[in-house]
């Protein structure tokens, strides 16, 4: 005898009845059904978003490979001159400015500037705006503020180098720590401000006892240099 897809329902039901975990899932069939549902739908989002961000990760990875050839090393190569080397940076796209795989050619880039035709405000702006881009624990944000001090005390704006190389102080790596302190030493000394220097001296020599920079910071102080 054959049974007809009512039946067939009905017998489901009565089959499920006989439990009281059955009872609840017959009782709550549509919520139950709406949820599986709901789980593959976003099992299935989830699938395409992983490939779209893979994707789009590959397309960076790209992206950025052709700028690092084109640009930077097009640059140092001397492929490009250094007028046609600032266009280009100047239009970036936002995401690609201090992105960390881009930062240390960039840092190469306004060395040989500088080596070349010495550094001005656009350069250093132009710096100040990468850095902005760089996540503060990245060592890279050390390297590249220490650059920009370095301009700014060329370009005479020692007080600004000074704010920049003491926003660096409360970083917690230790990397370099001494240099910062002795580059300090000897701002400090430029504006006159002698306590201070000694200060910072006095980290060198408190933290850092095999360090180059106090011998160095001591005939800073001294007023020898």
């Amino acid at each position: 005898m054959t049974t007809t897809p009512n039946q067939d329902a009905a017998t489901l039901e009565e089959t499920l009845n006989k439990t009281d975990f059955g009872h609840i899932i017959n009782e709550n069939k549509k919520p139950i059904m709406i949820g599986a549902v709901l789980i593959v739908v976003a099992i299935i989002a989830y699938s395409f978003i992983n490939y779209q961000n893979n994707e789009k990760r590959l397309e960076n990875l790209d992206h950025i490979h052709n700028l690092e050839t084109g640009v930077f090393t097009a640059f140092m190569e001397d492929k490009i001159k250094a007028d046609e080397f600032m266009t280009k940076l100047k239009g970036l796209e936002k995401d690609m400015i201090g992105n960390p795989n881009l930062v240390p050619s960039f840092i190469l880039s306004i060395n040989k500037i500088d080596q070349s035709t010495g550094v001005n405000q656009e350069l250093l702006d132009l710096t100040q705006m990468w850095l902005k881009h760089v996540n503060k624990s990245n060592s890279l944000y050390l390297f590249l503020s220490l650059r920009i001090s370095a301009m700014q005390e060329d370009l005479g704006k020692t007080q600004d180098a000074i704010a920049t190389l003491e926003g660096l102080v409360g970083n917690k790596a230790g990397i370099l720590k001494d240099k910062i302190h002795y580059d300090l030493v000897r701002l400090y000394m430029k504006e006159g401000n002698v306590e201070t220097a000694k200060e910072r001296l006095k980290y060198i020599e408190d933290n850092h006892k095999s360090s180059q920079f106090i011998q160095l910071g001591k005939i800073i102080v001294s007023g020898v240099l």
